[in-house]
């Protein structure tokens, strides 16, 4: 933590400045909720592929929603993160959440969900796609039938 109120990225990402980085804006965005004039150094280690859709960036602003709100004692609720966790990303809830959903809306209705436990495989081609270009396809089906376990 710092008392000069700054949000630093110790830890940058190439190509990604610090406005667009979605660690760095969680941070700023809960800080919006705090009375305290408390900033933060954030350093991370992940080995996830960019655009690879495993949601890292999503996890990340969770992660520093989540840790800030304590480590400022901001008080806020998991309802609260997670409205607050929406307008960064349609995932970042899920991750706030903390454990297996069904999701529906937009990724904001959340219900718990004990999925059996798998093995799963996840090929990544090292290929770059933006997930708003996935998620505008055309041909990308929204009425799926509702899933029921």
């Amino acid at each position: 933590m710092r008392d000069d109120g700054e949000i630093c990225l110790l830890t940058p990402i190439d190509g990604v400045p610090d406005e667009s980085n979605l660690i760095v804006r969680a941070a700023r965005l809960l800080k919006s909720y705090s009375s305290a004039p408390l900033g933060a150094d954030i350093s991370i280690n992940k080995v996830l592929p960019m655009g690879g859709g495993l949601g890292g960036g999503s996890s990340n602003a969770a992660t520093v929603l989540v840790a800030l709100n304590h480590l400022w004692q901001c008080g806020l609720s998991v309802e609260q993160l997670c409205e607050i966790g929406l307008t960064l990303g349609a995932d970042v809830p899920v991750f706030i959440f903390g454990h297996s959903a069904f999701a529906e809306g937009v990724g904001e209705k959340l219900q718990p969900a004990n999925p059996q436990e798998k093995w799963y495989l996840v090929a990544h081609p090292g290929v770059h796609i933006p997930t708003p270009i996935i998620f505008s396809d055309a041909e990308l089906i929204r009425n799926t039938p509702n899933v029921h376990y």
